[in-house]
């Protein structure tokens, strides 16, 4: 649990701030991400005792916790005014998806290297 702010909070907070330019960051935008995580929690859909998302939804998780913060930050007047579509838009273009590449371990034989 303690690790929500790094895995979910800060990585998407960054992002907001990227694509919306805010200035800085307020109270109100942190306690936009955490609203907006708190909303994807199982807990919130049925009787589980979970309170983080899965791991396999942190995608569609960072995304509407940036949409979220982008739009705080606009109210917040921190950041020029979009819509929550081109604010949407902006966000899934600039989110980093890393790509991993099959690699094959090359071994060589230094016994006889001098």
């Amino acid at each position: 649990m303690a690790q929500c702010n790094n895995f979910y909070i800060f990585p998407a907070v960054g992002l907001a701030v990227r694509v919306s330019q805010a200035k800085r960051v307020t109270d109100r935008m942190m306690v936009a991400a955490a609203e907006a995580l708190g909303n994807f929690s199982p807990d919130n859909v049925n009787t589980e005792t979970k309170l983080l998302p899965p791991i396999e939804s942190m995608r569609d998780v960072a995304i509407q916790i940036a949409v979220m913060v982008g739009l705080q930050a606009q109210q917040d007047g921190m950041a020029q005014a979009m819509s929550e579509q081109e604010l949407r838009v902006r966000v899934k273009q600039r989110f980093w998806i890393p790509q991993y590449l099959n690699y094959k371990l090359i071994r060589k034989d230094i016994s006889n290297q001098h």
